[in-house]
């Protein structure tokens, strides 16, 4: 039996169901009692019958399909243009339905107000159309989708004097850690500190000397501490062996440079074990 129809197909065809092995053995077993009648009757019992059948089959088809519509426009939104809007162009002449692509922009040239919108694009090398280069064709409106145009960047240069910028800068430097790893120069940076337009004299010495006092907190350098200890719990003893990451040739540099930083540091240092990492 269909789902969509509520009959089997046999039963839409011939009028009754096939003497499957199944009814033959219910039939062995129950013995109906069979019912002597012409032709005539047989012929008009059938024709009947079978147009019951195909009127229950189409109302039983009909519920089902309004139930799927349902139930794939479920999340449906639709999609509204107006004559002047920019529009992108899914293409359909792809290999394979993965191979999706968006292709335009088109303006919308004539709305009707139904499924169909004409559409103005930019003519193909080779097509014959309109001699200022558009061409104009019919699109369905699920095949498009709004074009949303980015802003415009300008580039402005201003020029202004040198001095001029320096003055408006002044009074709002203050002492930071420089951002450059490979940079340490923290004296300098406090040496450097233009602050007295905002601070009083005290209020700057004051900061010198907390500045000073706890300049390895505030250095680039990473510090150590015997406070705490940490150990790793392994989940074997097997060593763990990983193949090292492919890297351009401008990773690798920043890599070295930055390992023997870390060696120089005394953060890492070389050894001789089983394991391997991907990165060191």
């Amino acid at each position: 039996m269909r789902q969509v129809t509520g009959f089997s197909p046999a039963e839409l065809v011939h009028g009754r169901n096939l003497r499957t092995p199944e009814v033959l053995l219910y039939e062995h077993w129950v013995k109906p009692q069979e019912t002597d009648s012409s032709v005539a009757e047989y012929m008009f019992d059938l024709i009947n019958r079978m147009k019951r059948y195909q009127e229950l089959a189409v109302e039983r088809m009909t519920e089902i399909q309004e139930k799927r519509k349902h139930w794939y426009d479920k999340n449906a939104v639709r999609r509204k243009f107006r004559v002047g809007d920019q529009v992108l162009i899914i293409v359909t002449s792809l290999p394979h339905k993965m191979a999706v692509r968006w292709t335009g922009p088109g303006l919308i040239e004539v709305n009707f107000q139904t499924p169909k919108i004409i559409l103005k694009k930019m003519a193909k090398k080779g097509d014959v159309g309109n001699k200022k280069g558009f061409r104009y064709k019919i699109y369905q409106v699920n095949l498009l989708k709004p074009y949303h145009q980015r802003p415009e960047q300008i580039n402005l240069v201003i020029s202004e004097s040198r001095e001029k910028l320096e003055d408006e800068s002044e009074g709002l430097e203050i002492p930071y850690p420089i951002s450059d790893p490979n940079v340490y120069d923290f004296e300098g940076i406090i040496r450097n500190s233009a602050l007295e337009d905002r601070l009083s004299s005290l209020e700057i010495d004051a900061l010198r000397k907390l500045l000073g006092r706890y300049q390895r907190v505030f250095s680039n350098k990473p510090g150590k501490t015997h406070l705490v200890e940490h150990d790793l719990q392994l989940v074997s003893n097997e060593p763990v062996r990983s193949k090292p990451y492919r890297t351009s040739q401008r990773q690798t540099e920043i890599l070295k440079t930055e390992l023997k930083r870390m060696l120089d540091l005394k953060i890492i240092e070389s050894g001789q074990s089983d394991y391997t990492s991907p990165m060191i």
